[in-house]
């Protein structure tokens, strides 16, 4: 005998189970205005199965303690009777068809041949005050909901007590379908989607606005080619989506904001996570700009496991405040059409005004079509394991995607990957100290691999490279660096780029830093571009383990500019460059040792300190100048200062071996 009573005519089967409880257990009572329990917010299906002697059991320990039903007019029920058992048999909450016959209750689906429960979610919703719903609506598998879309709104009376819409995944089938949009508004105590699809709805797919609370959808998959795939407005509390497929939408695959105002003030509570998600081919191409994600926020972020890749906009969008951390995740593949190349087409795209920290790790950027991501913040950066390869640019760090004002504060890169950008690999303005470790930066084809600038800094603050590789870089540099702190230079290869391998530069007003290049993690070398180092500076310079040869112009230029810029040379090699080997103009003293500097254009060595401002001394020892050709000198030195050589080999020069000029001159 099929049973559906109205919950409202019977005591419910949670406060039949307490008397239960109470019977068992006498000394257990509530005190006076002593609230229950809250039930969790997500409530596993029933047993479907539950033998039929523990409802009788049930009874006999009810009659027992003397418990008694009672029906809506407060008249009592006897327990033996069919009406107790009809009762006993009416289901919890549970959006389920019912089969009560023989004192056995078991779950039936929702969909024919059956037909004991609502047949649509619609009608669950319809159904969920009059029935006094409390928790989940169950979608059985197999589920197709042909409905248009349904909206759903908290402030109605007795519906705020709906905690969410999830699979039953007790029932067997396929993942249940919704063909029409889901509209979910003014729920206080979060919401929760798990488990189904939406097809094809007209307007939005999901579509959650002006909620409190955590909002959480999970295994959901959503491809909408009218609208969005999931748009969830202003929510005051955290957002997670974990397993969410938005694929083929028209318009975004998802928006999330957690950004609302209370008075004139724009405020976010909560955090947004996105975990082993995905958000493919979303933009309407010919018409629209569409991100695969987008994201508004003034706390923190966790993106974690997720592709956005195809999509007609940018894989990502930030407009965010707080902390945001971008882990094991791949945007690729995105385009702009029409084309705005500074909005569209990126990777990831960070609107500037972001004042939290950025931190990419382990992240892939390839083939987006404007650039890998353009990253704009006061805050730091911090780049893990990044891979940007065949964009225009690869990352972008500044304000914005045309200007040159600075994108960070500190930025720290390690083991970086950027190759075969159309215009620059990688571009950071900083207003920090900037840190490169393991980075390979190659095959721009008509930018440069590297820039730094951190001149934006209000005090000199410092730059280091540790371990980079800049070579065959189109008809551009290795690597710019500007900076007015020092910059250090540690194990850098610069080869086969068009223009210089590395310029160093330190020489603007308010720099005090010096140009140290070292090789305690290998040798710096710098051939075949063409000018291989070029070193400009206000301080002093001391270079080390370093070549530069076969440059097609001059393998090194140094320029100290500043009132006294002193100039160290040790284990030095400058050989079969085009033009001049070493070429030194400063202001200071200038000491070489180990060097050998032969086989080039026209100097092995030039030097020039004579506009010192008082005598400053050059000397030379150890090291050796032969063969530079087309009237060159092995060295040449132009000085006011002691002139002094020591152990210099220079044989077979194009005029002569070396030419000193100075008053003051000292062979040893």
């Amino acid at each position: 005998m099929k049973k559906h009573l109205s919950f409202g005519s019977m005591l419910p089967m949670a406060v039949l189970l307490a008397m239960l409880f109470a019977a068992i257990h006498p000394g257990f009572v509530l005190a006076e205005g002593e609230a229950p329990e809250t039930p969790p917010t997500e409530i596993s299906s029933p047993d479907t199965t539950e033998p039929e002697h523990e409802i009788i059991n049930a009874v006999e320990q009810l009659s027992d303690a003397n418990a008694v039903i009672v029906d809506q007019n407060g008249a009592v029920v006897p327990l033996a009777s069919q009406t107790a058992l009809d009762a006993l048999c009416d289901p919890d909450p549970w959006f389920y068809g019912s089969l009560c016959s023989g004192g056995i209750c078991r779950g039936l689906d929702l969909i024919p041949p059956n037909n004991d429960g609502f047949l649509t979610l619609q009608d669950a919703v319809n159904n969920w005050v009059a029935k006094k719903g409390y928790g989940m609506i169950y979608l059985e598998g197999n589920y197709v909901g042909n409905n248009n879309a349904i909206t759903i709104n908290g402030t109605i009376a007795g519906m705020n007590t709906l905690k969410g819409i999830v699979r039953d995944t007790t029932s067997f089938g396929d993942v249940p379908v919704l063909q029409g949009g889901l509209y979910i508004q003014n729920f206080k105590a979060g919401f929760i989607l798990r488990g189904f699809r939406i097809v094809s709805p007209s307007g939005n797919g999901i579509y959650m606005a002006y909620n409190a609370g955590t909002i959480r959808l999970t295994d959901i998959t959503i491809t909408n080619s009218t609208g969005s795939g999931i748009y969830i407005y202003g929510n005051k509390g955290s957002i997670i989506l974990e397993r969410v497929s938005a694929t083929g939408n028209r318009f975004e695959g998802s928006y999330l904001s957690n950004q609302y105002f209370s008075g004139a003030t724009e405020i976010s509570t909560g955090n947004i996570t996105i975990i082993n998600s995905e958000f493919l081919r979303n933009g309407w191409v010919g018409n629209y700009n569409s991100p695969g994600l987008s994201i508004s926020s003034k706390n923190s972020i966790l993106i974690n496991g997720v592709t956005s890749s195809g999509n007609n906009g940018n894989g990502l969008n930030l407009g965010v405040d707080g902390t945001v951390i971008i882990k094991n995740s791949v945007f690729s593949n995105n385009t702009a059409d029409p084309d705005n190349s500074e909005y569209y087409g990126f990777g990831i795209f960070t609107y500037s005004g972001h004042s939290g920290s950025i931190t990419l790790d382990n992240v892939i950027l390839m083939n987006n079509e404007n650039g890998g991501a353009l990253l704009s913040t006061t805050g730091n950066i911090i780049l893990k394991k990044v891979s940007a390869i065949s964009n225009h640019p690869g990352i972008r760090i500044a304000t914005d995607a045309t200007t040159w004002g600075a994108g960070a504060k500190n930025v720290t890169i390690t083991d970086g990957y950027f190759s075969k950008s159309t215009l620059e690999n990688l571009i950071i303005y900083a207003s920090g100290s900037v840190t490169i470790t393991n980075l390979i930066s190659t095959y721009s084809s008509s930018g440069t691999g590297l820039i730094i600038n951190n001149t934006f800094a209000t005090t000199p603050l410092p730059v280091t490279l540790n371990n980079i590789n800049l070579s065959n870089n189109g008809s551009w540099l290795g690597g710019y660096i500007e900076s007015k702190g020092t910059i250090t230079v540690n194990g850098a290869i610069a080869n086969g780029n068009g223009l210089y391998g590395l310029q160093l530069k330190n020489d603007g007003a308010g720099s005090s830093g010096n140009i140290v290049v070292i090789g305690t993690l290998g040798k710096n070398i710098f051939d075949g571009n063409s000018t291989g180092l070029w070193v400009q500076t206000s301080r002093n310079v001391s270079l080390s383990a370093l070549q530069s040869n076969g440059n097609s112009s001059q393998g090194i230029i140094i320029e100290g500019t500043g009132t006294s810029s002193n100039v160290i040379l040790s284990g030095v090699e400058a050989l079969n460059n085009g033009s001049q080997g070493i070429n030194i103009s400063t202001t200071g003293t200038v000491t070489i040792s180990k060097t050998v500097a032969s086989g080039n254009g026209n100097n092995g060595l030039y030097i020039d300190n004579d506009s010192a401002i008082t005598a400053k001394s050059v000397l030379i020892s150890n090291s050796i100048f032969n063969n530079n050709l087309n009237f060159g000198y092995g060295i040449q030195v132009l000085s006011v200062g002691t002139i002094t050589l020591s152990g210099v080999i220079a044989n077979e020069n194009g005029t002569s071996g070396a030419l000193l000029n100075n008053s003051v001159i000292s062979l040893v």
